[in-house]
This record gives structure tokens, sequence and C-alpha cells, in this order.
């Protein structure tokens, strides 16, 4: 008879030891694709810029002299269209180099490792990817975590049951992290607890974990679980109970 898997969340909840939920070892597309794409738009803004104020300053040369040979009206004043065609030159020019930027941002929020710590306050150890190989690790509580749409990451189809046409990831959003370190994006590809990707909707999705214990998808949860806040209550509960267990015993010695 399987474990029905409300069961196996209160087991997670009630380790002692930190538990991996998600794990994901990225290509080669992203150990070499953000830095092909940052030098690609990085070479297209200086070769813009390069252009335009050169184009800009041969413009306003030849302003300039149709100017002293027969006076405008002001609004084709030299200067006036030198500052006009040059604030359009650096913000055009500045576009590649914002793609650019963000090339190299973007695959530093992607997750290599999604780990559970027990304690008086769960948390969560999240490893990213960094750009020059060595991942970054942030400490989040729990309560803080949690999936950036309300749309479940089960969906009852695959190995894992977490695959979908319309998307090959999911975020998770840090509720109390600044706009830059906020979002988190998780590989559907990646390796679940237990191969099971409900346990995604169970901590972070605000899915009660009975109403994951069927095969089918789950309805999108509440924005947090009263029954995972019970099953979290225990865990905490009987840590502090060992706890005075243990210091009794250490007395009796």
């Amino acid at each position: 008879m399987s474990v029905l898997f409300s069961s196996r969340i209160a087991a997670l909840v009630a380790r002692a030891q930190p538990t991996t939920l998600y794990s994901y070892r990225p290509g080669r597309m992203l150990r070499f694709g953000p830095w092909g794409l940052c030098a690609v738009f990085s070479a297209y803004g200086a070769s813009f810029a390069l252009s335009s104020s050169e184009a800009t300053r041969v413009l306003y040369a030849e302003e300039e002299e149709r100017e002293r040979a027969a006076a405008g009206p002001w609004y084709m004043a030299p200067t006036l269209l030198l500052f006009g065609r040059g604030s359009l030159s650096i913000v055009l020019s500045a576009l590649p180099f914002a793609v650019a930027a963000g090339a190299l941002y973007v695959p530093t929020r992607v997750v290599l490792r999604l780990e559970y710590l027990p304690g008086k306050v769960p948390q969560c150890r999240v490893t990213r990817w960094g750009l020059f190989g060595r991942g970054r690790t942030d400490v989040v509580p729990l309560q803080q975590l949690r999936l950036r749409t309300r749309r479940p990451v089960y969906t009852g189809v695959g190995r894992q049951g977490v695959e979908d046409t319309a998307t090959s990831s999911f975020a998770l959003s840090n509720s109390g992290a600044g706009a830059l370190r906020r979002h988190y994006l998780c590989n559907r590809n990646g390796d679940f607890w237990g191969g099971d990707g409900r346990v995604i909707d169970a901590l972070f999705g605000g899915v009660a974990p009975r109403e994951l214990d069927g095969a089918e998808a789950p309805a999108a949860g509440s924005a947090s679980s009263g029954e995972l806040q019970e099953l979290l209550g225990r865990a905490d509960q009987r840590a502090k109970v060992g706890s005075r267990a243990a210091k009794n015993i250490v007395r009796q010695k």
C-alpha cells in the first residue's frame, strides 16, 4: 500500500536534518550562453553609439554652416537639434547594454539546489547559479518563499508530475527581499524530493497536503496553508520535547 503524500510531507517537516527539495544541473547553454549574448549586445551597443555620435557631429557641423548663411526658425537651431539627436542616441545606445546586463543577471537567479532547514523558524537554503562557476547561497525563512503565481507546479504529467507544455520553468518569490533579489527561477527538468513535484505546491504554493494525496493536479491554493502550519507546529513541538528529553538524560548521568 502506497504512503499518502500528506504523510510524507509530515515526515519531511519532522526531520531534524536538512533535506534537499529540488536540485538542477545546468547544461552548457547556461554556462556559456549568457556571456555570448552579453558580448553580442555590448558590441552592438558600442557600434551604434559610435556611429550615431559621428552622424550627429556631422549633421551639427552642416546645420551650423546653414545657420550662418540664413537664419531659420528657433526650433531648427543647431544646438537644439544637437540636443535632441544626442538624447535619442544615448537612449537607443543604452538599450543593447541593458539587454547585455539582463543576459548576465537572469542566469544568477536560476536555482541549483533548494533545501529545507528545520528549526524553530523553518528556513530554506537556496543555492543559485554563479557566473564564474561558484554557486551563491541565500537562506530564506520558509514563510517568505512563495510561488510567484497561484498556478500549481504539479500537473500530473511526466515522471515527476511537473511537465508543462506552456512553460519550462516556474518562479519562487522572496517577499522579504528587494526587487533585484526577490525572484528565483526553477527549471522543471530538475530533480524533486522523492521524484514528486507536489512538494513545491505543499511548501510554497499554499496547497493543503491532503489536497495533494490524489494523482490529479491540485487547484490553486491560498496565500498560506493552515494544514502546513499545523504540521510545522507539530514538528517544532517534537523538537522541543526531544531537546528536553536529551537534557534530562544528561542530568541523570
